[in-house]
């Protein structure tokens, strides 16, 4: 797609390294805890070091995962602007969101503050798929 109508200032291959990246980290369970109460069992509830565990966000520092390591380096490496638009690319994919889209999403990823992406990719199963689907969706194919 030659002619484009927005602006992404992610580097589309990279977003596609995040996205196998992140793949690799939710096929392997880490930091993937149930948030809601009835997904635990009683016993669960009252267990001072699952709970400790669900409290902490999956990158503590010093994590040993390094696939985890990487996934969130390379994530926090990114500017701010890159960093919105690995956001948007996920929102985008999530709602079958189309190009005409791109601008509103990414607009609400720009107003969204704080948000700490690195965790947000850690801590969302599906986040590969939603950022595979929302890259194809702006026309950038996977490459690799």
């Amino acid at each position: 797609m030659a002619d484009r109508t927005f602006d992404i200032t992610l580097d589309p291959a990279l977003a596609y390294l995040i996205a196998d990246l992140s793949r690799e980290y939710a096929a392997e369970g880490d930091g993937l805890y149930p948030t809601d109460d009835e997904d635990l069992d009683d016993n669960e509830e009252d267990d001072p070091i699952l709970e400790a565990e669900r409290r902490t966000d999956g990158g503590t520092p010093g994590s040993t995962d390094p696939i985890e390591n990487e996934l969130r380096d390379m994530i926090e490496g990114l500017n701010v602007d890159a960093q919105k638009d690995l956001l948007a690319l996920i929102w985008l994919g999530r709602d079958d969101g189309t190009p005409e889209d791109w601008h509103r999403v990414r607009r609400q990823a720009t107003e969204t503050p704080h948000l700490h992406v690195a965790q947000y990719v850690e801590e969302t199963p599906l986040a590969s798929d939603y950022l595979r689907s929302g890259l194809a969706n702006l026309g950038y194919e996977d490459d690799g």
